[in-house]
């Protein structure tokens, strides 16, 4: 399947070109299901008993089946309410904003009930994008519009930039012209990178290509601090299960980490947790340091010819969300 010519006319019009990067920064291109239908737009109309704006009509009708939660929600079509004549549109996970659209067709949104300088297209497609940008860097590698391109990379909160760093992103990448309702936030960017400082100098980021990340990578040192280490055993047989129970805090150990090899491990990373689950079966070893190179290829060298490719070990450094599978290939 694939998007319909209302949802591609939509696309092409220059209020909504940003939104279609957005929509090709997740995995699943847009599809015409993803749409809401005239019919479907019309029913909300008449329950609030009032006209949708024209740019939220079309927003609905590009997206409105594909918009899912990351922080902070989108209103769905099932969920629009009305005030007077202010229908919300967006709101924070705990209240502390809304953004609400006065009737028009592309009208200055208002944020708390005061007029903002950006209209309400605008608004959409910056709050998408915080949303991805959440998304990126929280892990799971889930946007606003479902799974992430695999390309997608990011970071956040980090607390320990340098200011030398801030200097080089603000001069490196120009300030990005979308609302955000948090006034103390500052954007910065390009087609393919989102950075986001707060205040206190806490910073996110988002890449949407690795050539991206390397051009970031060349203005903030995405490798300092330690590198968080996981080793994970899959499949495990029930006795396998039992065996690792029973070792409890020395998981390492009964996972064929012993002797000259597990006081190896401990001279190189720091253990943070162990993990055994029961459904799936596996075991999981979390670590941190600052010697990745080393303790990852040690504990390829050592679990592997025992699990196989049941055994999985994956890095990230602490400034990055997406981890880098090392083993099996």
């Amino acid at each position: 399947m694939t998007m319909s010519s209302r949802q591609q006319n939509l696309l092409n019009q220059p209020r909504w070109a940003q939104l279609g990067h957005v929509i090709g920064w997740h995995r699943d291109p847009l599809v015409a299901a993803d749409g809401c239908t005239p019919d479907e737009i019309a029913a909300a109309r008449d329950r609030i008993g009032l006209p949708l704006p024209g740019a939220l009509h079309e927003w609905f009708e590009i997206l409105g089946h594909r918009i899912l939660t990351v922080q902070d929600p989108a209103i769905t079509l099932d969920g629009l309410r009305a005030e007077a004549d202010r229908i919300t549109v967006w709101t924070e996970n705990q209240s502390v904003w809304w953004l609400d659209t006065p009737p028009g067709d592309d009208p200055v949104a208002e944020l708390d009930g005061a007029p903002t300088r950006a209209p309400l297209s605008a608004w959409l497609t910056g709050l998408l994008m915080s949303e991805t940008l959440v998304g990126a860097w929280v892990g799971e590698g889930r946007g606003p519009l479902g799974v992430l391109d695999p390309a997608v990379n990011g970071g956040g909160l980090l607390d320990d930039v340098t200011p030398q760093e801030l200097d080089a992103l603000r001069s490196h990448y120009p300030p990005l012209d979308w609302p955000v309702p948090a006034s103390w936030f500052t954007w910065h960017g390009d087609d393919e990178t989102i950075i986001r400082i707060g205040d206190g100098d806490f910073l996110e980021w988002f890449t949407a290509t690795p050539e991206a990340l390397t051009r970031l990578g060349d203005v903030l040192d995405l490798t300092a601090g330690d590198t968080r280490v996981v080793v994970r055993i899959s499949d495990l047989t029930p006795e396998e299960h039992a065996h690792l129970r029973d070792a409890g805090g020395h998981m390492l150990d009964t996972a064929r980490l012993h002797g000259d090899s597990d006081a190896a491990v401990t001279a190189l990373g720091d253990l943070v947790s162990t993990e055994l689950r029961n459904d799936p079966p596996m075991a999981e070893i979390h670590l941190d340091t600052d010697q990745p190179d080393a303790l990852c290829a040690l504990l390829i060298d050592t679990l592997a010819p025992s699990w196989g490719d049941r055994l999985t070990v994956a890095r990230r450094p602490e400034r990055m969300a997406r981890f880098q599978v090392l083993h099996p290939r």
